[in-house]
């Protein structure tokens, strides 16, 4: 930054923070921390492009622990919020290997109905549900999940009273 400085070049404040979180441990540690996960997510709001492929990685290289954590969970919901939807369905990947445990976890629940909401490349998520159907139904985080689905899609809905009702 110094140099910057001496150069009298412009800098981006994301340039300055990205650098230093380009480590796993760092980005991980702010993440899951009360104060450290909202300058990531401001990060995240003033972020270029290319700085938030950066963050992608670094989201998806620790996802497994971001998910699950109470904070570290709104960095991946921000990420999902302020990105386009071809840089969050970057993301299926990930969810769809955790969508076993994701599905029935106060926080991995949130990150499931933003990337419904954000892309169109969740059918693996409709299948886990009707494969799994009375599980789901009978939990309250996924049949949050189910109803806004449901919401959404006329055709699904009438396709599971079909299969239930009859």
């Amino acid at each position: 930054i110094d140099q910057n400085i001496i150069n009298n070049q412009k800098i981006e404040k994301s340039e300055v923070i990205v650098g230093p979180l380009n480590s796993d441990e760092e980005f991980l540690k702010a993440c899951n921390s009360s104060e450290g996960n909202l300058g990531i997510q401001n990060l995240i709001e003033n972020s270029k492009d290319t700085e938030l492929e950066i963050i992608l990685k670094l989201i998806k290289t620790n996802f497994d622990s971001l998910y699950s954590n109470t904070y570290g969970n709104h960095v991946v919901q921000k990420f999902i919020d302020i990105c386009n939807s071809e840089l969050v369905s970057k993301l299926k990947h990930k969810i769809k290997e955790k969508v076993d445990i994701m599905i029935y976890n106060v926080n991995g629940i949130h990150i499931l109905i933003k990337f419904c909401y954000k892309t169109n490349k969740f059918n693996f998520l409709k299948k886990y549900i009707k494969e799994n159907f009375l599980q789901c139904a009978q939990n309250n985080y996924s049949i949050s999940l189910m109803q806004r689905i449901l919401r959404n899609n006329k055709y699904h809905l009438f396709k599971v009273r079909k299969k239930f009702i009859v």
